[in-house]
């Protein structure tokens, strides 16, 4: 995501703007459009979630950590049925090097094999084996991370407890809170009133989706709302455009304004005579 500010009508606007729109058809984006918002308004949004989170989590600790181990284990459950089938697959790959380079190992000392061609099998083996050792790793550390989710939840309220609230969102909070930020398309597109989604995921409790957050999102009744507040506003402004359009051009051409006002008057009261007359 990336942020622009643009300059129209005397006006400073800052949006977001997606960066893979903006990498250009040429480069094969994967979005067809920006699907941009006001930063304002984004920073608005996530001001109001990290209040309702860290106060929670200040005041409900326990609560908190469930909340951040569902959370977690929903996010995470794809990612660890992959490595939980990936783990005895790399234990047995590696077993496998071992007894050939073992067997490698032997053929040499014993001059069934040339020193040239066992150094090449040797040295091919050996950095399949510290990949495969470099992936086990990971993955047993991407364990540990699901395991200790009381922990990242701690970490999150240590880090809530430094800021007494989040009135304004400086880089430093941003950076320190949040890992991404998702800016999803409107719901009509090129629409200027329009409801648009907005997915922050934060460090330590990743996109932390539950009740609670539930409570910030708006239902599908109030997106409705929203909708008819939105086509009413914009109803609103279309009268206000056409009663100052009128107001001036009443100022510049009141004579005619008059004359006209004055001569619909006078077919009115002959249209109301002639239906008393019948």
């Amino acid at each position: 995501m990336h942020i622009r500010t643009i300059y129209k009508n005397g006006k400073v606007q800052h949006v977001t703007y997606c960066s893979e729109y903006a990498k250009g058809k040429a480069k094969h984006s994967k979005c067809n459009s920006p699907h941009r918002i006001d930063v304002d308004e984004v920073m608005e949004n996530i001001a109001e979630v990290l209040r309702k989170i860290a106060q929670y989590s200040l005041e409900n600790r326990a609560d908190f950590e469930k909340l951040v181990k569902v959370s977690l284990y929903k996010e995470q459950t794809e990612e660890v049925k992959k490595n939980q089938k990936r783990m005895p697959q790399i234990t047995d790959r590696m077993e496998q090097i071992e007894r050939v380079m073992n067997k490698l190992y032997e053929d040499n000392a014993l001059g069934n094999m040339d020193t040239e061609r066992y150094e090449q099998l040797s040295r091919k083996y050996a950095e399949e084996y510290y990949t495969l050792k470099a992936e086990k790793e990971e993955i047993k550390e991407r364990f540990s991370e699901c395991e200790n989710a009381s922990q990242r939840a701690k970490k999150f309220i240590g880090l809530a407890e430094s800021y007494s609230n989040f009135e304004e969102l400086t880089p430093t909070i941003i950076n320190e809170f949040i890992s991404k930020i998702i800016v999803h398309e409107r719901d009509v597109k090129r629409a200027k009133y329009v409801v648009q989604r907005i997915e922050v995921y934060f460090n330590y409790i990743g996109k932390f989706e539950n009740e609670l957050t539930k409570q910030i999102e708006p239902t599908e009744q109030e997106m409705l709302q929203m909708r008819k507040e939105i086509e009413e506003a914009k109803k609103e402004k279309a009268r206000a455009y056409r009663r100052a359009y009128y107001k001036e051009y009443r100022a510049n051409n009141l004579e005619k304004c008059r004359e006209y006002e004055k001569l619909k008057a006078r077919e009115y009261r002959a249209k109301k005579k002639l239906q008393r007359a019948t």
